[in-house]
């Protein structure tokens, strides 16, 4: 980054700090959201294991991982869920 612009946001910041909180309630945000599609995806994977199911379940883990990038860990909760079932 160029020393001017960095300089410029740096005195922004200096002078008005309230857009502080509204990035902080944004990014609290990411948890609750991450949390709700993880739980939902895992719901709709211990449900009765239909193809539609099964896609919700991936679908919805693809969002948490947007959502929050922690969220990658249940990749293999998930894996070995499905090998669990026997479901391909």
């Amino acid at each position: 980054m160029q020393p001017v612009p960095a300089g410029l946001a740096g005195l922004l910041f200096l002078v008005n700090v309230a857009h502080f909180q509204a990035v902080f309630h944004i990014s609290a945000l990411d948890f609750p959201l991450a949390l709700m599609f993880s739980l939902t995806g895992w719901v709709l994977q211990r449900s009765n294991g239909t193809w539609r199911h099964r896609l919700g379940a991936n679908v919805c883990l693809v969002l948490a991982m947007a959502c929050h990038l922690a969220t990658v860990a249940v990749v293999p909760l998930r894996i070995y869920g499905t090998w669990q079932t026997g479901a391909g």
